[in-house]
C-alpha cells in the first residue's frame, strides 16, 4: 500500500538547550543514531540541528505507516535511521524565497538523503536544511519517483491560518499537474485523521501529507507512475478510491 509523509521544522522555535540535554534527546535518538553524528561529514552542523533533522525523519515515517496501521502510536525509538548522507558541501543557506516546490526530476545534491528502518520495511527520506528551518519527505521507493512536494514561509501562524495555507498550497500544486485544473478539489480528514484529497464527494485515490511549524507549511503527495501521461498531466479519473 502507497503513502506519503513528511514534516518540517521551524528552527527559531526549539529550544537550543534542551535539545541538547542527553535527557531530552536520548529518548529521541537511539545510540547507534548518535553515532552518525561524531562522523566527519557532520562536523559543521550544531547538534541541536542534527537532533530536528533525525526527528523530522522519523515523524515523517510514522505520518505515512499512520495511514497504513491505524493504530499506530508514535515511538521515535522504534524509527532506526540506519544512516543519512549529507550533501557536499552542507552548508546552510537562507530560505530566501517565500516558496519551493521539486519539479520531479531534479538534482538531489542539496538535500540530505536517509535510509530508515521500521519494523520489517525499508523507507527513504530526503531533506532541505536552511538557517530557518527542517524539511523532510519520506517513501519506500529509493528514487522518490511520482513524489511531489514543497515548502512555503506564511505570514500569519495561527493554527487555522497554518491549516487553511497548507490545504491551499497543496491544491495549487494539484491543478498544475492533474489536466484542466478542478475547482470541486478540496482536502478533508478521513475517519483515523489522516488528509485525503476529495473531489466533489469522492475520494481520490492520491496520498498526500501536510505539516506547518509556526511560518513555514509544507506538503508531499503521490501520483503513481503508470498513470503519468508524457506530457506530465495525470488523468485524474484514473485516481478515485474503489
Amino acid at each position: 500500500m502507497k503513502s506519503a509523509g513528511n514534516d518540517i521544522v521551524a528552527l527559531q522555535c526549539i529550544n537550543k538547550q534542551r535539545t541538547n540535554n542527553f535527557r531530552f534527546y536520548s529518548k529521541i535518538l537511539s545510540v547507534s543514531e548518535q553515532a552518525l553524528y561524531y562522523q566527519l561529514r557532520f562536523a559543521e552542523m550544531p547538534f541541536e540541528k542534527f537532533v530536528w533533522l533525525l526527528w523530522s525523519i522519523k515523524e515523517s515515517v510514522y505520518k505515512y505507516q499512520k495511514r497504513i496501521v491505524p493504530g499506530l502510536v508514535f515511538s521515535p525509538a522504534k524509527i532506526i535511521i540506519q544512516g543519512i548522507d549529507p550533501p557536499c558541501p552542507h552548508i546552510a543557506t537562507s530560505f530566501g524565497s517565500r516558496q519551493w516546490e521539486n519539479n520531479n526530476n531534479e538534482s538531489c545534491e542539496e538535500l540530505y538523503k536517509g535510509v530508515i528502518i521500521f519494523g520489517a520495511d525499508i523507507f527513504y527520506s530526503r531533506s532541505k536544511i536552511h538557517d530557518e528551518l527542517i524539511s523532510t519527505v519520506v517513501s519506500n521507493d529509493e528514487n522518490f519517483e511520482n513524489t511531489w512536494w514543497g515548502i512555503k514561509s506564511i505570514d500569519h501562524t495561527a493554527h487555522e491560518n497554518q491549516s487553511k495555507a497548507v490545504r491551499e498550497f497543496i491544491l495549487q500544486r494539484l491543478n498544475s499537474i492533474l489536466p484542466g485544473g478542478h475547482d470541486d478539489f478540496h482536502i478533508e480528514k478521513n475517519p483515523l485523521g489522516c488528509p485525503v484529497v476529495i473531489m466533489g464527494a469522492m475520494e481520490m485515490n492520491i496520498p498526500v501529507s501536510l505539516a506547518h511549524h509556526d511560518n513555514f507549511i509544507a506538503y508531499s503527495l503521490l501520483l503513481e507512475h503508470p498513470l503519468l501521461q508524457p506530457d506530465n498531466k495525470v488523468s485524474s479519473t484514473a485516481f478515485c478510491a474503489s
